[in-house]
């Protein structure tokens, strides 16, 4: 948006010195925050040539670009007779365009059923909303739901197209859910180096499944096992490169995650 100011010469205009000379004055504000570059022109009226000096800054061209918000003082000198303008502007800014969002986890390590949401504040409303996530998704909703394991990118875009960027990472759910303490599903060793042993009692009689996944929730190693309501099996890992893994223990409608640390 550009502001006009007109300065004519009058006797109740203290910062008009002379009579014989005035400034018209066009400049700029900032359209996202800090961004530093507003502009301003200056249209002096007078004889000529004219000198310029604009303040803060020192600047002495007729336009001045590269401007941060702030209050700023413009005086023209004619050097045909001495006479000077003054004239004062402000370039103001929006606020600060940020994010407000947050994440839910996914019932399990396999399962696409996490969340995560993504709130434009301050800028220049209305937004406009851009997700990309693992697997190619995109999205321009807020809210996003039916999400895998995974790391997710929103970027807000204001109406003076200022952007920034967030990112949300959706984890899965951890411990027995639906069923007997925690302590029931264990593994071991932990640190491990070539095996893990995974124990897990269930309530009733089920098939399961033991899923082993790395950080971005890839699956790694499936076994899968017939109606069983005790789980007593060890797994080599010996080929998985050191780093930090979860088990994910998953009967009929429950399921139970733990981290573990390979060497």
């Amino acid at each position: 948006m550009k502001k006009i100011y007109f300065l004519f010469v009058c006797l109740c205009i203290p910062f008009i010195t002379n009579a014989q000379c005035f400034v018209q004055l066009q400049h700029t504000d900032e359209l996202c925050f800090g961004d530093c570059n507003a502009s301003a022109n200056a249209f002096p009226v007078g004889t000529g040539p004219f000198a310029y000096l604009w303040n803060p800054g020192n600047m002495t061209s007729q336009n001045v670009t590269g401007l941060c918000a702030g209050n700023y003082t413009l005086t023209v000198i004619d050097q045909s007779n001495g006479c000077v303008a003054t004239a004062t502007f402000v370039v103001t800014q929006p606020t600060l365009l940020t994010t407000n969002g947050n994440s839910g986890p996914a019932s399990c390590a396999t399962c696409c059923d996490g969340f995560a949401y993504c709130l434009g504040i301050g800028g220049t409303s209305p937004y406009t909303y851009a997700w990309t996530g693992p697997n190619g998704f995109t999205s321009n909703q807020p809210t996003i739901a039916n999400l895998c394991v995974g790391t997710y990118t929103c970027c807000v875009t204001d109406a003076n197209n200022c952007t920034t960027c967030s990112t949300f990472t959706v984890t899965f759910s951890t411990g027995i859910n639906g069923q007997s303490s925690p302590s029931n599903f264990s593994i071991s060793p932990n640190p491990a180096l070539d095996y893990v042993s995974v124990n897990a009692n269930f309530d009733r009689s089920t098939t399961s499944t033991i899923s082993i996944c790395n950080l971005l929730g890839e699956v790694l190693i499936v076994k899968n096992f017939d109606s069983t309501n005790m789980l007593h099996e060890t797994i080599n890992i010996s080929n998985l490169p050191s780093g930090i893994y979860f088990a994910c223990v998953k009967g009929s409608g429950v399921s139970s995650t733990q981290r573990f640390v390979k060497q």
